[in-house]
């Protein structure tokens, strides 16, 4: 008849001869993988958990709670790009205010580079005109 262990019994298993230095050696190795592994699980764990935690923040600091005036929520991007194409036209205006500013200010070179021609010219004609001069000969 087959007899089913119970909590109570005393069960021994006979090695015969004994851990031979291989089995301890196999054993020792086990140990030492399995405390090894232990360790790397718990640095693991830890820096799991301070990720974890940093992550949480970053979640806060994103998080899309912003309110229009009317306190109707407001997505952060399409503001952003609407405040975006705004600074690109007035930047557009001042490049085109400076363009004009740059053709003015070359003109007025031209204009005082005349200016500064003709005074030569009566310079060196002792402040005589051509209609003066022209009567002189």
């Amino acid at each position: 008849m087959t007899r089913w262990l119970s909590a109570g019994d005393n069960v021994t298993i006979p090695i015969t001869g004994g851990i031979t230095e291989g089995g301890l050696i196999i054993i020792g190795i086990l140990v030492i993988v399995i405390s090894a592994l232990v360790v790397v699980g718990l640095v693991i764990w830890r820096f799991g958990s301070q990720i974890a935690a940093r992550m949480k923040a970053v979640q806060d600091q994103v998080a899309n709670d912003h309110k229009k005036p009317d306190g109707t929520p407001m997505l952060l991007r399409d503001d952003l790009d609407e405040k975006h194409d705004e600074n690109a036209k007035k930047l557009d205006r001042a490049l085109e205010l400076i363009g004009t500013i740059q053709r003015d200010v070359a003109f007025l070179m031209r204009r005082s580079i005349a200016q500064e021609d003709r005074i030569d010219d009566l310079e060196d004609t002792d402040g005589r005109t051509r209609r003066t001069r022209r009567t002189d000969t």
